[in-house]
């Protein structure tokens, strides 16, 4: 009896889904930082030191070069690790993404088997997941890290549990690994002991080893304490907080939509989402959002189906306990998107792991074809085939989209002309390759659409103070002090009117812009914990004056409170030299190279210090 060849033997598949993963998505390798990635990867000094690894513990605001907070300290993590090993550009980092989705994948064929559903089953579904084009923009947006690594983490710790349950020892320590790395990702990894407590619970009630579960989940609900006594302490809430939600006043912010609005709103969309689960045709990184706030047809329609749906994955779970499960991990990542009123109510890269749990319902359901007739089964076989193939080649060519910003925006645009996100998108993308005039268009068009968008109007003043004589600061001005209205306890948004008051100072030639600019500046000592780079912005008002002495003396009160960060040192430097004190520049800035002989504000420093004359 002949042996079968080794790619027929299902030791093999793992290696398959692997495959399928790579070649469906390689092209994602020839990207480009597009959207978020520039604020909270490409601009991010905090994940060029692997000296934050513990910072990122806590400081939330190590998130984001923009002034965002969040505890994912675990992604931060991979981010800094990610430069160390392959550095600054997006290669490396896309290819991060798309080795974690390759290992997503390879967790989902995992826990399929584990099931016991068939092979073809098993294989099937992993197959899905691995080349589906809903995964576009979690893998292909580097910031999408957070979904990838959170949904592998719960996948794996799954899996996991599975092995602890039979005894495998250690497998407990490995779900409570995922369960760090998955919270430490997203707030969405906290389902993971309820997964697990799901997974105890699949043969029945009668049938669990109550002690036995009890020793398992244990360890997982106190990590998950832990983390929200965390969150706690760092963020000053455990959970989203819910008290700023009303109705009314702009639906297009999560805090200004209701819960009613919230839900009635996701009825109608959630359909859209499941039937591009099954053709996923007009996929877009900006998808028309439609709010809703009465009960009407499509609502009540959008709800009984969604709802029908899960009850019916839900029903009798003992049955087909893959099917239940895959269910509810769908609805346990989606819940809090569903539920909570976010700024954005449609993402593509949220969907990931609901794909991932309707990819094991799809596992759970093949198995009822499998009694068919043998010509039926080469149907399926070919039909799915030719799917697949489809997907695959769909997701390669919208990776393909993310090689360049303008080219993505464009592509969102032609399918949504209004689209608000569009033209921020280009705005970025025209500031990107230094075009003023171009960005200041798709800014205003921005606000066109939605006056309210606040990026749009930070982007306005860091447009009108970047274009120098050609900016009108008196714009900026008006756009910063809005936007300081609106969060006066921000102290980007002082330092944002700060910057443009000395502009205003400096086209007008009146002094007393520069004294408000400075002061504005000095606020966020009181309104923030002190940064240097407070500092550094009255520096600026103060050298704009024509006082570079007044502003070395700011900077130098700066370092005195050991606020000496690199960039307070350089700008002192840059100072001094201005002020024909070369030797005392040469010393500081040559310290400085010794210490990070890569940091190109320091090179750029000695440069200027080079074509300098001799000091006085």
């Amino acid at each position: 009896m002949s042996q079968a060849p080794w790619w027929r033997d299902p030791r093999a598949d793992t290696l398959w889904v692997v495959v399928a993963a790579l070649l469906a998505y390689g092209t994602a390798l020839a990207g480009a930082f597009v959207y978020d990635d520039l604020h909270s990867v490409r601009d991010n000094e905090a994940i060029r030191d692997l000296g934050n690894l513990v910072a990122f513990l806590h400081r939330p605001d190590m998130f984001s070069a923009a002034d965002m907070r969040m505890y994912r300290p675990v992604l931060l993590a991979s981010f800094a690790l990610n430069h160390a090993v392959s550095g600054p550009e997006a290669l490396g980092f896309k290819l991060g993404n798309l080795l974690l989705h390759a290992a997503t994948a390879a967790g989902v064929l995992a826990v399929a088997r584990r099931f016991a559903v068939g092979r073809a089953a098993a294989l099937g579904a992993a197959l899905v997941f691995a080349v589906h084009p809903l995964g576009s923009e979690a893998v292909n947006m580097i910031s999408g890290r957070s979904e990838l690594l959170s949904i592998c983490a719960l996948v794996w710790g799954v899996r996991a549990h599975l092995a602890a349950q039979d005894g495998v020892r250690f497998a407990s320590l490995a779900t409570l690994a995922a369960l760090v790395v998955a919270c430490g990702s997203k707030e969405t990894g906290v389902i993971l002991p309820l997964l697990c407590a799901l997974l105890e619970l699949r043969r029945g009630v009668r049938r669990v080893a109550w002690r036995g579960a009890v020793a398992r989940l244990a360890p997982l609900v106190a990590m998950v304490g832990v983390y929200l006594a965390v969150r706690q302490e760092v963020l000053g809430h455990a959970a989203v907080p819910l008290r700023g939600w009303h109705e009314g006043d702009d639906p297009m912010v999560g805090a200004g939509r209701s819960p009613a609005t919230q839900l009635m709103t996701m009825a109608t969309l959630l359909p859209r989402v499941l039937a591009q689960m099954v053709v996923p045709l007009g996929l877009s990184l900006d998808p028309r959002v439609e709010y809703r706030s009465a009960v009407d047809g499509p609502v009540a329609a959008g709800a009984a189906l969604v709802l029908g749906l899960v009850a019916a994955g839900l029903w009798r779970p003992a049955r087909n306990p893959l099917r239940a499960f895959g269910v509810a991990f769908a609805l346990g990542t989606a819940l809090p998107w569903i539920l909570i009123p976010l700024n954005v109510p449609l993402s593509e890269h949220r969907y990931y792991g609901p794909l991932a749990g309707a990819a094991l319902v799809c596992a759970a359901l093949v198995p009822r074809a499998a009694a068919a007739r043998l010509a039926v089964r080469r149907g399926l076989a070919a039909a799915a085939a030719l799917w697949l193939a489809s997907a695959a080649v769909l997701s390669a060519a919208r990776s393909l989209d993310y090689r360049d910003e303008e080219r993505l925006w464009q592509q969102v645009r032609a399918q949504h002309p209004g689209s608000m996100r569009a033209a921020t998108g280009l705005a970025l993308a025209a500031i990107a390759r230094g075009d003023g005039a171009a960005a200041r268009r798709f800014i205003h068009e921005a606000l066109a659409i939605y006056p309210n968008h606040r990026p749009a109007r930070e982007n306005l003043v860091e447009v009108e103070l970047g274009m120098r004589a050609a900016g009108d600061p008196q714009v900026a001005l008006e756009h910063a002090e809005w936007l300081k209205e609106r969060d006066p306890a921000n102290p980007f948004a002082w330092l944002r009117l700060s910057r443009a008051m000395a502009a205003v100072g400096e086209r007008s030639g009146d002094p007393e812009w520069f004294a408000r600019a400075e002061a504005a500046a000095l606020h966020c000592l009181v309104i923030a914990p002190p940064k240097g780079l407070a500092y550094r912005t009255a520096a600026d008002a103060r050298a704009r004056r024509g006082d570079p002495e007044g502003a070395i003396a700011l900077l130098d009160e700066s370092i005195a409170r050991g606020l000496a960060h690199r960039s307070v040192r350089v700008q002192r430097a840059e100072l001094l030299l201005q002020v024909g004190r070369r030797g005392e520049a040469e010393r500081e800035l040559h310290r400085l190279a010794a210490e990070d002989p890569f940091d190109p504000m320091v090179i750029v420093a000695l440069q200027k210090l080079r074509g300098a004359g001799p000091g006085r």
